[in-house]
Parts: structure tokens; C-alpha cells; sequence
């Protein structure tokens, strides 16, 4: 007999575990979850199942992924090197943008496609480095990085809105969520602050109807952010280090969230859908 995994109090479950601080959750179009190992330099594949399986090394830091419109390739922010990488189905590593204006990235974080398969990307200081010189990025179709905004106190996660004309950025070291009006791909308007949260915001997801879920690191908790900017709901989760999170499993009705001191991926179901992500 299949035994059930055990429910915690929070309503979370375990889904996977023996990650080295995982990070940078995304869902292939087959519902298999691929996640990086930020201090292992390499990315783990979760089968539906939760059975886990090696994927691709890359060596450096990865930290963000997401699947590229179109293509099988999984894209890749690694701090470690200072690269975009994608990685191909095969586990095959290649770097497709290792800097800008003839200078190396600082340590790529997080990344989102939009509908077009331009790469919005966010690229702070080192963790070590306190300045707040964190910046964001836009990587055109063609390959050419375009700097669209700088002097953010750490840029961290982001998620663009189902129309494609809202992004939102994280920025940690004021517990701020940015808001940006894409006026065309990879163009925005000036930032505005969202909403503000405890320290440290990380990664995000919207669901179906625009609530932003929010990874907010040592807080032990997903935070909700309504439409306008005021904090809806606070889901508790069984660790304090989420890092980042992801809906998916049928109908994009579970929230998987890796935490990242415990090397766990948590997985709780979800009344309203989350958004089906471009890359899918």
C-alpha cells in the first residue's frame, strides 16, 4: 500500500528533499519540476513522483531558472559565474550572455521570459558585497543585453503579469516590491514601489487572478500580495529559509517552495491557480 505523505500543521507537505540550498524552481511542459543547488553548482530534476534525479552541472552558483519559449532549453542566472547559461535537454551547458558593455555580469539572480523571448534578468552584488548597486536586465531575442534600471538595493526575484505589461522585482535589502510598466518589450517605465514588506523578499510567482506570492527569506512564510500592493495572506511554512517557489501539478493548483536551509521542496495545494508561465 502507497503511503500518504504526512500533512505538516501549515498545510505544507514534503515533496523532495537533499538539496544543497535549493533555488529556482520551474516546470517542464510534462510536470517535472527542475530546481538549482545554489551551493552545489548543480541542478537537481524532480520527477511528478518525487523521485529525483540528476540533471546538468554548470560549476558556478545557479540560482534562477526558467524554461525559454519555444525551445526545451532551461535558462539559467548563475552568480557563481556571471553568466546567463541555458542548458539543453541533454544536460548540455552552453553561456549565451557573460556580460555587459565589455564588462562581466556581478552575480545574475533571477529570470523570466515574455511572450516575444526576451529575458528580463536581475543582477545584484554579490551576497558579501553591502552596496546597493543591484540591476536589472533585459536580453533581446537576438542576444543583446539591455540595462534597464540600476542602483537597486539588491535586485532580487521577479515575475512578469499575464498581460505582459507589469513586472515586478524584488528588492531585498529594503523589503520593497518594485513595479514597472512595460511600455514594450525590454522598455519599462520608471519603477514605483508595490508594496513593503519584512526583509528579505526573494522569489515570486502570481497566481491566475494577479496575487504576487512572495518568498520571504527567514520570515518562515509565503506572503500574498493583493492587487493593490496590501498584503492578503500570510501561508506558513514548516522552515524559515524559503527561497523561492512555483505553481504546478495539476491545473497549477499546488505552490512548491524550496527552502533553502533544510534542502526541501515543500508542496501545498492552492484554491486558485497559479499562472502558466510563458516558458511552459
Amino acid at each position: 500500500m502507497e503511503t500518504q505523505p504526512e500533512i505538516h500543521p501549515t498545510g505544507f507537505t514534503i515533496f523532495a528533499r537533499g538539496f544543497e540550498f535549493p533555488e529556482g524552481p520551474a516546470f517542464d511542459r510534462i510536470g517535472r519540476l527542475y530546481l538549482v543547488n545554489l551551493r552545489g553548482g548543480y541542478l537537481s530534476r524532480v520527477n511528478p513522483d518525487g523521485r529525483v534525479e540528476h540533471f546538468a552541472t554548470t560549476g558556478g552558483a545557479p540560482n534562477g531558472s526558467a524554461f525559454r519559449p519555444g525551445s526545451g532549453d532551461l535558462y539559467v542566472a548563475d552568480s557563481g559565474l556571471n553568466s546567463i547559461l541555458a542548458i539543453e535537454p541533454t544536460g548540455l551547458v552552453r553561456e549565451v550572455c557573460g556580460g555587459y558593455q565589455g564588462q562581466k555580469f556581478q552575480a545574475p539572480n533571477d529570470l523570466c521570459f515574455d511572450r516575444q523571448g526576451g529575458l528580463y534578468f536581475t543582477d545584484p552584488p554579490p551576497v558579501s558585497d553591502p552596496r546597493s548597486i543591484g540591476r536589472l536586465f533585459y536580453l533581446r531575442p537576438d542576444g543583446e543585453p539591455v540595462l534597464l534600471d540600476e542602483g537597486i538595493a539588491y535586485s532580487n526575484g521577479l515575475a512578469l503579469d499575464a498581460t505582459g505589461q507589469t513586472l515586478y522585482v524584488a528588492e531585498t535589502r529594503t523589503g520593497h516590491i518594485l513595479r514597472y510598466n512595460v511600455v514594450a518589450p525590454g522598455q519599462l517605465g520608471p519603477r514605483e514601489i508595490f508594496a513593503r514588506l519584512d526583509p528579505k523578499p526573494d522569489g515570486m510567482a502570481l497566481d491566475t487572478v494577479g496575487r504576487l506570492y512572495v518568498a520571504v527569506f527567514g520570515s518562515g512564510h509565503i506572503w500574498v500580495v493583493g492587487n493593490d500592493g496590501v498584503v492578503v495572506e500570510k501561508l506558513p511554512l514548516p522552515g524559515q529559509g524559503p527561497t523561492n517557489l512555483a505553481f504546478g501539478g495539476p491545473d497549477h493548483r499546488h505552490l512548491f517552495v524550496t527552502e533553502g536551509p533544510q534542502g526541501i521542496v515543500y508542496r501545498r495545494e492552492i484554491a486558485t491557480p497559479g499562472l502558466r508561465l510563458t516558458g511552459e
